[in-house]
């Protein structure tokens, strides 16, 4: 046991010390959430459905997976979904975060009814480190996933070896350890938002797996809590991309905010917001009655789309 001497450690001192803790407690950014209270309301998973973005409305269903569905780990949550098809089935990749010791692996499940009721299949990325927000895409027929491995100091990219169970150890793409990078290709280039620290980032390569510099545009929003965090992929729908935010100015994730992309090239970027959806606040449903922020949409078909969505 250790023991102060008042000459030691002044009270004034030890009130100073005690301000500086609460004091940087307060004003750390919504991605130490592993320091916080928010896993007493556990997340889950729900879906969406709408003719565009400006309609997205949750279905009647759900949620339709939570921390139970998960057999192989004790899990408390699971969030950060993100969907894509191959084939006639759906895949959802996700967080499971495993609350005893602090830390997130990334599972999957299937569904081959529209993403009406999902089959768990397994944990497929088991780090030493904390994983989450497990950004997957598909290229020349290649399945690839960009999670957050923020606690590694690196940005990673891992490859399917056998879809979607098997993946490669992963390869670093970025010495920085970016908050849920977000990985989507446009004209031909590579682009990736992701948040350091406090602010939102762009970098761009012409090759996904190498050859990564952060954009002249680039921080794209320094500090401001309520835009600076992605909350999800980039979305596409044929014409114009759409970057997801989460907002986290006055907890975490209480809302989901969509910007429309007007530029981007190698030199420029510019956004701006669409109107917001009522359902991607929190309250809207139970489920997401304290927080709701990740949104990833695919095209369910000709004229629908379909978007998965956690909340706690």
């Amino acid at each position: 046991m250790l023991i102060f001497q008042k000459n030691i450690i002044p009270d004034k001192c030890f009130i100073l010390i005690v301000f500086l803790k609460l004091f940087l407690i307060l004003t750390a950014g919504c991605e130490k959430i592993e320091n916080r209270n928010f896993y007493k309301y556990p997340f889950v998973i729900s879906i969406f459905e709408g003719s565009n973005i400006y309609d997205l409305m949750p279905r009647l269903n759900n949620p339709v997976f939570t921390g139970d569905g998960v057999t192989d780990a004790q899990v408390s949550s699971v969030a950060d979904p993100f969907l894509i098809k191959k084939g006639d089935k759906w895949y959802m990749f996700f967080e499971a975060y495993q609350w005893a010791i602090h830390k997130g692996v990334i599972a999957y499940a299937e569904s081959e009814d529209d993403c009406y009721t999902w089959k768990y299949g397994k944990i497929i990325l088991d780090k030493p480190w904390h994983q989450s927000f497990p950004c997957v895409f598909e290229y020349n027929s290649e399945y690839y996933m960009v999670p957050e491995s923020k606690h590694s100091g690196s940005t990673w990219l891992h490859k399917a070896i056998n879809f979607p169970e098997e993946w490669s150890d992963g390869k670093k793409i970025l010495n920085i350890p970016l908050v849920d990078p977000a990985i989507f290709r446009k004209d031909g280039r590579w682009y990736m938002f992701g948040l350091d620290r406090h602010n939102l980032l762009l970098f761009y390569s012409n090759n996904h797996e190498t050859g990564w510099k952060e954009h002249p545009a680039s921080p794209i929003i320094i500090g401001d809590k309520k835009y600076r965090r992605p909350g999800g992929g980039v979305y596409f729908n044929g014409k114009d991309y759409y970057r997801i935010a989460q907002d986290c100015e006055s907890d975490y994730g209480v809302a989901i905010h969509i910007f429309k992309i007007i530029e981007l090239n190698q030199t420029k970027y510019r956004e701006i917001p669409v109107p917001d959806n009522y359902n991607l606040h929190a309250g809207a449903e139970e489920w997401a009655k304290h927080g709701i922020h990740t949104l990833n949409i695919q095209q369910l078909d000709t004229n629908r789309i379909i978007a998965v969505v956690d909340g706690y």
